[in-house]
């Protein structure tokens, strides 16, 4: 995404806010980075995810950062991750994704849904 955090303080300075397309999205302020000292930070980091492979080069880098900082005085803990059970997150997104597709497909002889109504209205709005 950028070379440097200024890069990123840019990027965000544009992507951040309202979209003129979407009034859903509320106004957020965007104020400028103050400047941190090292000393004053504390992150969290995971060097992996519950249920996932990282590859071991990755693993490595993200320890030795952590390591760099806390050499620079940042206060590094390791984060713990709950578990994620993606076959079942996977399955409420599914069945979100058939409930938006049904509202837009009802079946013939039956009514149209709240959810079909709201959906029309968000759809005439933009």
């Amino acid at each position: 995404m950028a070379r440097t955090v200024e890069d990123l303080a840019l990027l965000y300075s544009i992507i951040a806010g309202p979209d003129g397309r979407d009034t859903d999205v509320p106004p957020v302020p965007v104020d400028a980075v103050p400047k941190l000292q090292l000393k004053q930070l504390r992150v969290a980091f995971a060097p992996t995810f519950p249920g996932l492979p990282v590859a071991a080069d990755i693993r490595a880098v993200v320890e030795e950062l952590a390591q760099q900082l806390n050499r620079f005085g940042v206060v590094v803990e390791e984060a713990a991750l709950p578990e994620v059970d993606f076959k079942r997150d996977l399955s409420r997104a599914g069945a979100l994704i058939g409930m938006v597709i049904g509202a837009f497909q009802p079946e013939e002889n039956k009514p149209p849904t709240p959810l079909a109504h709201y959906l029309a209205a968000l759809h005439r709005r933009d």
